[in-house]
C-alpha cells in the first residue's frame, strides 16, 4: 500500500478515535459532575435536617396572678415643708448655732454673719444724716422767710427761685441718706439668719469662720411635724380612690399609722405615664423619719379581665415596649403583652397572653428569634 493510500486510510482512522474518545470525555465529566451535585446535594439535606433540630428551652406555664384583695404601694416620705437658707450677703460666718439632727424653734437664730463693716458704715450715714437734716432744716426756713419778703416787694422773684432750689437740693440730699440707711439696715438684719418655722435641720454645708457669698446655701431645713408620700399608681387603680380617703401606711419595722389621701394628680414628668396619690399624715410626734420608704395597702380594684402571672425574667423589654416568647406549635413567637404589676420574681400581665401557655423562661436569650424549632422543655 502507497504512503497516500495509507494515508487517506490512517488518518481518517485516527480521526475517528479521537472523535470518539472527544466524544467520550464529556459523558465522564458529565457522570463526575452528577456524582459531585449529587454529594453535595446530599450533604446540604444532612446539614438542613441537623438546623431543623428542636432547640429545647425551658418554658413555664401561665397562670392565672393570686388576687389579694389590696394592692401594695411604696413612696419615698417627705416633709410638708423644705427651705434651703442662704446668705445674702458677703460676709464671714460669725456666729453658728445649728448642728445636723438639731431641732430648732421658729425665729430662732441658726447663723450670725460678721458685718461690723456694714454697722460702721452705717455710723457714717448717721453722721451724714445729721447733717442733711440740718441742711434741710435750715433751707425750710430760708423758703418760708424768702417768701413772705416777695409777698411784701422787698426780695425780688429771682432770688425766691434760688432759695427755693437750695431748699430742694437739701431735701434730696436728705432723702438720699436715709434710703442708704434703709437699705443698709436691711443688709444688717440680713446678717441675721433665723428659722422661718420650727424643723429639723437635716444639712449643714458652712463652717465657723466661713466666708458666705451672696445665694449660698448654708443650712437646709425640714418641717417633719407633716409628712408626705407620693406614690404612682394606674388609672385602674386610681379610680378606686377618692380624696380625703384614709389608708394605712407602715415604714420597715414596726412603725405603722394611717394617712389621708389629699391628691390624685399626673406623674408630672412627660416622659413617665402615669397617676401619682399623695397620701399625708400627722407626724407630731416626730417618730417617722423623712427620706425612709413607706408603704400603703389599698383597695384592689376589681376588673373583669384576670391577669397571668410569669416569671419576672420572660418579659423581654425591646425599646420600651415589653413581650414574652411563646411557644406555640412548636415554633416561637414573640408577643407584646401589657405589664399589670411586677414583683422581684414574678411578672402579671393583663394583655398579650392567655391562661396555660407556654412561656420560655429566659425571654432575655439574645439567641432567640421569631418561627424558631423549639421544643418546650419544664
Amino acid at each position: 500500500m502507497s504512503a497516500p493510500d495509507i494515508a487517506r486510510k490512517g488518518v481518517p482512522a485516527r480521526l475517528d478515535m479521537v472523535g470518539r474518545g472527544a466524544r467520550a470525555l464529556p459523558l465522564g465529566l458529565v457522570v463526575l459532575s452528577l456524582n459531585g451535585c449529587g454529594g453535595r446535594a446530599e450533604g446540604h439535606d444532612r446539614r438542613g435536617s441537623a438546623s431543623d433540630a428542636p432547640l429545647q428551652l425551658a418554658t413555664t406555664t401561665t397562670v392565672a396572678s393570686p388576687t389579694s384583695g389590696v394592692v401594695e404601694l411604696s413612696g419615698v416620705l417627705e416633709p410638708e415643708r423644705r427651705v434651703a437658707l442662704a446668705s445674702k450677703l458677703h460676709a464671714r460666718v460669725r456666729a453658728l448655732s445649728a448642728e445636723e439632727g438639731q431641732r430648732v424653734r421658729v425665729d430662732e437664730t441658726l447663723v450670725q454673719l460678721d458685718v461690723r463693716d456694714l454697722q460702721a458704715r452705717r455710723a457714717q450715714l448717721l453722721a451724714s444724716q445729721t447733717a442733711a437734716a440740718a441742711q434741710a432744716s435750715w433751707s425750710e426756713g430760708e423758703l418760708k422767710r424768702s417768701r413772705a419778703l416777695t409777698e411784701s416787694g422787698a426780695l425780688p422773684g429771682v432770688q425766691l427761685d434760688e432759695v427755693r432750689r437750695v431748699h430742694d437740693v437739701a431735701q434730696a440730699s436728705l432723702s438720699g441718706v436715709n434710703a442708704q440707711l434703709l437699705e443698709l439696715d436691711v443688709n444688717v438684719a440680713d446678717a441675721t439668719i433665723r428659722a422661718p418655722f420650727a424643723g429639723v435641720v437635716v444639712r449643714r454645708t458652712v463652717e465657723l469662720g466661713q466666708f458666705a457669698a451672696p445665694g449660698q446655701p448654708l443650712l437646709l431645713l425640714e418641717d417633719d411635724a407633716t409628712l408626705r408620700v407620693s406614690m404612682a399608681v394606674s388609672a385602674a387603680e386610681a379610680a378606686a380612690l377618692t380624696v380625703g380617703q384614709r389608708v394605712p401606711l407602715r415604714m420597715d419595722g414596726p412603725l405603722s399609722g394611717e394617712g389621708t389621701v389629699t391628691a390624685i394628680v399626673s406623674s408630672g414628668d412627660p416622659g413617665t405615664p402615669g397617676l401619682r396619690i399623695i397620701v399625708k399624715f400627722d407626724n407630731s410626734a416626730h417618730t417617722w423619719r423623712a427620706g425612709a420608704v413607706a408603704h400603703a395597702a389599698l383597695p384592689l380594684p376589681r376588673t373583669k379581665a384576670a391577669t397571668v402571672e410569669v416569671p419576672a425574667g420572660a418579659v423581654r423589654y425591646r425599646g420600651s415596649l415589653p413581650g414574652v416568647w411563646v411557644v406555640r406549635d412548636d415554633r416561637l413567637v414573640f408577643t407584646w403583652v401589657r405589664i399589670a404589676r411586677t414583683t422581684d420574681m414574678t411578672t402579671q400581665l393583663s394583655s398579650g397572653v392567655g391562661l396555660g401557655e407556654r412561656v420560655v423562661r429566659n425571654g432575655g436569650d439574645p439567641s432567640l428569634r421569631d418561627g424558631l424549632h423549639v421544643e418546650a422543655m419544664r
